[in-house]
């Protein structure tokens, strides 16, 4: 995919006199093609798909509702929402590049004062004449003449190259070894409701079913609740035990030096640690307390983890001895997690709880309960918001990933608790007990591999960058707030063609005459390492009238990322009973709703594409 990509810019006329504000000027018709062959070296790219469907096919959605009432006939009518169909003029940026070394630039950053693109290889230093005092450079995006004190020989020499903006802190001890001794967390749900069973095919033994039935033995007066050690039912708890145990012997194999810790929560929390020492309990009303909870983290932080090679067989102890009862500390079990998790970069906190959270900081009992009323309801919603938000914005600064893993048929509030996988790079699954071995693989085997990522997108002034959330806002620049990235992660934009009249009128720009158009992106990252960096790819990519020569050369998988993310955001605005505080959970957790899904469908579509040539994009 990264040998050759294909960019298109195409706009063209809307569909009706009402769409005439958002697809330009209807005789704009341009397409920006490249065959060359694009640098293995770069780690990002900015790939443009080309599809069928106009940029002005827009569907509006009107909800009407006739009133029952006959003293009311009036008809009530939903604000009108504007929905794209899927689009050709997208640029996708996918980050697990950021893991292949690229040019380090040495000299400084140079900035357009206008449009802030950063100078690069295409810049162009006017040397200084009787008539300018200092050089000069024509920004290529903006042609805003920029003075400067650098020379045409202290721009960079690549497209793609990376400026050092701080060095890594300095570290002492083991994290000089350059060893993987990042921790995994595994936060576990024992409260009563984890005692559900699920009856599976087959039969199969439990690790620890001796200790069942001498359990059960104690607390029954020698009945013996479970008859047989092979079984054929499991209980929720059982179910994530052996997924726990199945994934630290997979850590074994792949990350030996890696740390993991486990931390169950019902009606107070009990931190295990790597299981080699006496656990430690948390109850009562330090539950209550964000402040007390972080205390008592910070105290454990003392207590230097150990490898998983060293402390597997202890932790797994720990972790067949489970049992379940009590409430959902959810809340207090996550700051715990986090302030562990945080002392080390590409960290990772997989959450495993089937209930809502109910007991302590972040209760949302009142959130999800139907006999609230409106006004308690709200305010429990927003407070959701802010200390799950908070959460999230820690975890992004920190470089540790949270992942939730929920159960079918339960009820979390996953609109809200969702939000942390969402902005950490992290997952959000929901599964039965017979693939969450699978899915908890899965989770281990996303890593962090930069936090703290904004992503900012620059267009020639030709072009305009949409707003998802307002089609009438239409900027040069684009910055997204990611977080941290995964080699998974891909974020996409959409962009247009300005008014050809106005482009004309306003700025003396022929696009006619153009046949290249530039493109900036700017990616600011925290590396694992500690270190910040500003990567700058800047492309310039020949255009032409024909169509298909665009479309020979698509990537029909950026149309489907793009589409099924979009699709997924503005179905979750058209969802019925909505209010603005559920909008606001909605839309932050859109993302990873369709995420496992979505990358099931770009692997089918780029399998066919392969083992078809002439698959067509209609």
């Amino acid at each position: 995919m990264w040998s050759k990509y294909t960019m298109g810019i195409i706009s063209e006329a809307p569909s009706s006199e009402e769409d005439l504000s958002d697809s330009g000027d209807e005789s704009n018709v341009l397409n920006i093609a490249s065959t060359q062959p694009f640098a293995e070296a770069a780690p990002l790219s900015l790939t443009h798909a080309v599809a069928s469907g106009g940029a002005g096919d827009i569907v509006k959605v009107e909800e009407k509702h006739d009133s029952s009432n006959k003293s009311d006939t009036r008809r009530k009518t939903k604000q009108k929402r504007r929905l794209r169909k899927a689009d050709t003029n997208v640029l996708s940026v996918q980050f697990n590049h950021l893991l292949k070394p690229t040019e380090m630039h040495a000299g400084d950053i140079i900035r357009c004062e206008e449009c802030s693109v950063i100078a690069s290889h295409l810049s162009k230093i006017k040397p200084a004449t009787g008539e300018t005092a200092e050089p000069l450079w024509e920004c290529e995006f903006c042609r805003h003449h920029n003075s400067t004190d650098i020379e045409q020989s202290d721009l960079p020499k690549q497209e793609d190259v990376t400026y050092l903006v701080e060095p890594a802190p300095v570290v002492h001890g083991a994290d000089m070894t350059g060893l993987d001794n990042s921790i995994v967390i595994f936060v576990i749900d024992i409260s009563g409701s984890m005692s559900s069973t699920t009856s599976v095919s087959g039969t199969f033994r439990m690790p620890n079913a001796h200790k069942q039935q001498q359990r059960a033995a104690e607390n029954f007066g020698g009945e013996q609740m479970i008859r047989d050690r092979h079984q054929s039912y499991v209980t929720r708890l059982q179910g994530v035990q052996m997924a726990v145990d199945a994934n630290l012997d997979t850590l074994i194999k792949e990350h030996p030096t890696r740390r993991a810790a486990l931390l169950t929560f019902n009606h107070e929390l009990t931190y295990y640690g790597d299981g080699t020492r006496e656990p430690l309990v948390i109850r009562g009303d330090k539950l209550d307390s964000k402040e007390d909870i972080i205390l008592e983290a910070e105290e454990e932080c003392k207590n230097e983890l150990k490898p998983i090679l060293e402390t597997k067989q202890r932790l797994v102890e720990r972790v067949y001895d489970l049992e379940e009862g009590g409430q959902t500390a959810l809340g207090p079990a996550v700051v715990f997690a986090l302030h562990l998790a945080s002392k080390r970069r590409g960290s990772k906190i997989v959450i495993c709880t089937d209930g809502l959270a109910n007991r302590g900081i972040g209760n949302l009992e009142a959130a999800n309960d139907e006999k609230s009323e409106g006004n308690v309801k709200k305010a429990a919603i927003d407070q959701g918001n802010e200390f799950y938000g908070s959460i999230t914005d820690v975890a992004r600064d920190k470089g540790v990933s949270i992942s939730v893993v929920t159960m079918k048929g339960t009820t979390c509030f996953i609109p809200l608790i969702g939000q942390m996988a969402d902005g950490s790079g992290g997952q959000v699954t929901i599964v039965d007990l017979t693939n969450i071995r699978d899915e908890f693989a899965s989770i281990l085997k996303q890593q962090v591999i930069a936090s703290n990522v904004s992503a900012t997108l620059i267009v020639h002034r030709g072009l305009y960058i949409r707003n998802p959330a307002n089609s009438e806002i239409k900027l040069n620049k684009s910055e997204r707030d990611i977080g941290n990235v995964t080699k998974d992660t891909e974020v996409t934009f959409e962009f247009g063609i300005r008014n050809k009249k106005e482009l004309k009128d306003n700025f003396n720009i022929d696009l006619g005459k153009l046949n290249q158009l530039p493109f900036q992106l700017q990616v600011l990252y925290t590396a694992v390492d500690g270190s910040k960096a500003l990567r700058v790819l800047t492309q310039l990519k020949e255009t032409t009238e024909k169509r298909e020569v665009a479309e020979q050369n698509a990537f029909r998988s950026v149309i489907a990322e793009n589409h099924i993310r979009s699709t997924a955001n503005d179905m979750m605005v058209l969802s019925e009973d909505e209010n603005d505080n559920d909008y606001r959970s909605k839309t932050k957790y859109a993302s990873n709703v369709v995420q496992k899904q979505r990358i099931q469908y770009i692997n089918k579509l780029n399998a066919d594409a392969q083992n078809n040539d002439d698959f067509n994009t209609g």
